[in-house]
This record gives structure tokens, C-alpha cells and sequence, in this order.
């Protein structure tokens, strides 16, 4: 007489397929998982890349208004000395007053 299987038992072919059930979608989780990891990795190196540009831009601008203000000064210097119009209309012109001060009498 062949074994009768209990109500309620569970064969051990099921339990197998549950088991590999479980590690499939645990599986497929963390391929999911390591796809949003490879694409915030990507997204990231983006922005930083973007952010370094942005940073060496204004490490290079600084540079150029130190050099802005010294010839703005200068051409201010050359207005007051020499009392050039020309270039007090250019230094207005671009919204920098340039007042001239009065030249000592006896001063050429």
C-alpha cells in the first residue's frame, strides 16, 4: 500500500518552490536595487563635475576683478591727473564716477 500524505503537509517539492520563490524576487530586488544605485552614481558624478566647473570659473573671475579694479583705478588716476574727458566719458559710460580733482594752481 503506497503512503497517504497527510491534510495539511507540505511535500518537499513545494517547500523547494517556495524557497526558490523567495530567493528570486530577492534576487530581482537587488538587480533593482543596484540599478538606482548605478544611476543616482552616474547623476552624481554629473552634478560634480557640473559644481567643479562652476567653482573653477569663479576662482578664475576672482583673479579678474583684482585686475578690473586696478585698471578701473588707474584710468580713474590718469582722469584726475590729466583731466581727460574722453576717458571720464568712458569711466561713466560704464557707470564708474570719475571726479576730477581741481589741479593745484602752478601745476602743469
Amino acid at each position: 500500500m503506497a503512503p497517504t500524505r497527510e491534510r495539511g503537509a507540505v511535500s518537499p517539492g513545494s517547500r523547494l518552490a517556495r524557497w526558490e520563490t523567495w530567493v528570486t524576487v530577492g534576487g530581482v530586488l537587488v538587480l533593482a536595487l543596484v540599478g538606482v544605485d548605478i544611476g543616482l552614481f552616474e547623476r552624481n558624478r554629473g552634478i560634480q563635475a557640473e559644481l567643479a566647473g562652476r567653482q573653477q570659473f569663479l576662482q578664475n573671475t576672482q583673479g579678474l576683478e583684482t585686475l578690473h579694479r586696478e585698471l578701473v583705478n588707474a584710468i580713474a588716476s590718469l582722469v584726475a591727473r590729466d583731466n581727460d574727458e574722453d576717458l571720464r566719458k568712458i569711466l561713466t559710460d560704464h557707470g564708474i564716477g570719475a571726479s576730477a580733482a581741481p589741479r593745484p594752481p602752478g601745476r602743469p
